[in-house]
């Protein structure tokens, strides 16, 4: 009895340290790295393309000089990034 409870302990243990750590993978972050100010999630800002309303802190930023744009999406920002280098203001609607 006290063999098949150890045993199940042992399996218990190990099943902890291969589900709790490999895969849900756990990275310590580097120490040397610059944190930003967190920013309040009820900051909403609107998608210059699509038109969605974002958190200030989950959104793709692009800088121009001193004005931030911020975007729901890579694809909203890089279609910004184009509509810029294409000669066009950026704004504009989806559909």
């Amino acid at each position: 009895m006290i063999k098949f409870l150890l045993t199940a302990l042992a399996i218990f243990m190990l099943w902890k340290m291969v589900m709790g750590d490999w895969f849900k993978g756990k990275k310590s972050a580097p120490e040397n790295r610059k944190q930003e100010p967190l920013i309040a999630k009820d900051e909403m800002v609107k998608d210059p393309i699509c038109g969605a309303f974002v958190s200030k802190g989950e959104a793709k930023r692009v800088r121009q000089g001193d004005h931030l744009t911020y975007f729901c999406s890579d694809m909203c920002r890089d279609e910004y990034l184009k509509r810029i280098e294409a000669g066009q203001d950026g704004e504009g609607g989806k559909g």
